[in-house]
């Protein structure tokens, strides 16, 4: 736990305090002398509205626009603290260190700041910085010379880096190269290949650890076997192997010296063959995705004929199911769904309302039991469906209603939530009919109206359904709102209830959350 000193002059100073305080009054507010306060870094973390608060009526007052920070480890805390008061608009790095991608993201994200003076920087920070703000950036030293690490890989740009596919790690890189790797895959968003001259395990533990973190996947990194490591090589092929193991997404590939593989014909020779044997598993595996597919053709058939049997029991009365069909319409309001459920509830007693979506195919029953799992692979009638069908979480209530009435559907093509991913287009979501979702339960008819949309990790936070309080309740609808790709100005309140509809988008979710509003 670090103690940050905070100094009030014409300007405000933030260092390490290394001076003997006593830990209990470090965040005694009763008595505070502003113009030199000590908080914990951990403090700061958990009370940063309200240190931010405090120092933005003290700027204010003294009409401060200037902050320095004197030591580097302590700028993306200070950067993101400061991000809320907007006088504070120059910002000074005092040590000689050169600007890492953290400090650089948190003055990206920081609308207020216009100037700011370093030590140095590199190159294709300083270049993302000029494309993404309007700011005047003075460096004490030129921006970092090139190094062996960026000429090998022609890292000229930040657009360079963004874009790069290919990587190629030399021996002996030096603590700027280095440094420049970290930025890197700060950076990158396109990478597919590490070229790796291979010394020691510390090299690829480290390349490993950093896709991970920087959730860069399907990375396929090559380990080249180099002269005068030839027995580091060989010695480490099985940690190298234990190292793959921790990241399922990152494929390793050993690439032996052309000395080694003349030694080594007969190995060679054993590796074509296995190389033909995994090509007899290959076309194995095609034939098996053949049946796997006519499965899915045969699944879909039936559950097709699922929704026209629906569609037969809510035709209106007097209709004919031989009369010619009416055009869908595209508006969820205006579709036809059931205003007495007992046909449905004939087929499946577990039915428990209807779901109509604007401008898709969505419009069903939906369904829900004693547990989340059952529907993900039976149909309506309970058939066995790999498609399964659109159901309601086990733990919600519609009567009363629960505050967070969660449905869940696969990603099925056109089948269940399949139709769900063109609401992620701007030209689904930002007409207003889409908006307003029919979700009509046994016992009521009800319009909710969206207002978030966004695509997240396979997490279960968005899917709570009991709160504490009103408060509790309003504070979660307010992040789900946050985290939309769109402000749809719904305006929430802590008496509403909201509607939660989820399904797979890829490995993340899609999600899209409405509100009550009759």
């Amino acid at each position: 736990m670090r103690k940050i000193m905070c100094k009030l002059t014409d300007s405000i100073t933030f260092s390490i305090y290394t001076g003997k305080k006593d830990d209990a009054n470090l965040n005694n507010t009763n008595v505070i002398d502003v113009n030199k306060m000590v908080f914990t870094d951990q403090y700061i973390l958990d009370n940063m509205d309200l240190v931010s608060a405090f120092l933005n009526v003290v700027v204010l007052k003294r009409k401060i626009t200037r902050v320095n920070i004197k030591h580097l480890g302590i700028a993306p805390l200070i950067l993101r603290m400061i991000k809320d008061i907007a006088t504070l608009n120059k910002v000074e790095i005092l040590e000689d260190k050169v600007v890492n991608y953290d400090v650089v993201d948190e003055i990206i994200t920081n609308k207020n700041i216009r100037y700011l003076e370093c030590y140095s920087m590199t190159t294709f920070l300083f270049d993302r910085l000029n494309m993404i703000k309007n700011i005047k950036i003075k460096l004490r030293v030129k921006s970092t010379k090139k190094t062996m690490f960026t000429e090998f890989n022609h890292l000229y740009s930040y657009s360079d880096v963004y874009y790069k596919r290919r990587l190629f790690i030399p021996v002996n890189m030096k603590r700027e190269d280095v440094l420049e790797l970290q930025n890197f895959f700060y950076v990158s968003a396109s990478l597919k290949q590490i070229e790796v001259e291979y010394t020691d395990i510390h090299v690829l533990d480290y390349l490993i650890k950093s896709l991970k973190m920087h959730k860069l996947e399907h990375v396929k990194i090559l380990i080249k076997q180099v002269k005068g490591y030839e027995n580091n090589f060989l010695n480490d092929i099985e940690k190298m192997k234990k190292l793959a193991s921790r990241n399922k997404k990152v494929k390793l590939k050993l690439v032996y010296h052309s000395d080694y593989k003349e030694k080594n014909i007969m190995k060679q020779i054993n590796l074509n063959l296995a190389k033909t044997f995994f090509l007899l598993i290959a076309v194995g595996i095609i034939i098996i995705i053949l049946v796997f597919q006519l499965g899915n053709m045969v699944d879909k058939k039936e559950e097709e004929q699922v929704h026209d049997q629906i569609d037969e029991l809510i035709l209106p009365e007097g209709t004919k199911k031989t009369d010619k069909p009416t055009p869908t319409p595209k508006i969820a309001s205006q579709r036809s769904y059931p205003r007495d459920f007992s046909d449905l509830l004939a087929v499946n007693p577990d039915t428990k309302g209807w779901l109509s979506i604007s401008n898709t195919s969505i419009h069903v029953p939906v369904v829900q039991t004693n547990n989340n799992s059952f529907y993900l692979t039976h149909s309506f009638d309970k058939s066995k469906n790999k498609f399964g069908w659109i159901f309601l979480d086990s733990r919600n209530s519609i009567s009363p209603m629960s505050r967070n009435m969660i449905i869940y559907g696969h990603d099925s093509s056109n089948l269940m939530f399949g139709p769900l991913r063109r609401a992620y287009n701007s030209s689904w979501y930002l007409n207003k009919n889409n908006q307003i979702i029919i979700f009509n339960t046994l016992n009521e008819t009800v319009r909710w109206q969206i207002f978030s949309i966004y695509i997240t990790k396979n997490t279960s936070d968005y899917l709570r359904v009991y709160f504490n309080s009103d408060q509790d309740f309003l504070a979660f609808a307010k992040k789900l709102e946050k985290k939309s790709i769109y402000n749809f100005n719904t305006g929430l309140n802590e008496k509403d209830t909201i509607l939660t509809l989820s399904t797979c988008h890829d490995e993340d979710r899609l999600v899209i959350h409405a509100k009550r509003v009759s």
